[in-house]
């Protein structure tokens, strides 16, 4: 029995990291790549994202409500839902 607390333990803790590592390199895009939130938004004067808050940003906060796993796939859902023939509503929140 105290073999699988220290699994999980573990396990938690290997999730955390993730998470944390996989945050990070989201941030690094939203500064570096994405035209919504980098220093091209300087350039461009249009909102090139329809949705609010944007697929990046929605991730980030999926994966520090639930978790890498949930919140990866929370995210991906996200952005195989952005597209400009969507009819969903453009202000979407992490359920």
């Amino acid at each position: 029995m105290k073999r699988f607390k220290i699994v999980k333990i573990i396990l938690r803790t290997i999730d955390n990291y993730l998470s944390i590592l996989l945050i990070l390199l989201i941030k690094i895009y939203q500064k570096i790549l994405s035209f919504d939130n980098s220093f091209w938004s300087k350039y461009i004067n249009i909102r090139v994202c329809l949705h609010k808050p944007t697929c990046s940003e929605y991730m980030i906060q999926a994966i520090q409500k639930y978790g890498l796993v949930k919140g990866v796939l929370l995210g991906l859902n996200r952005i195989l839902r952005c597209h400009p023939y969507n009819k969903r509503n453009f202000i979407d929140d992490v359920p």
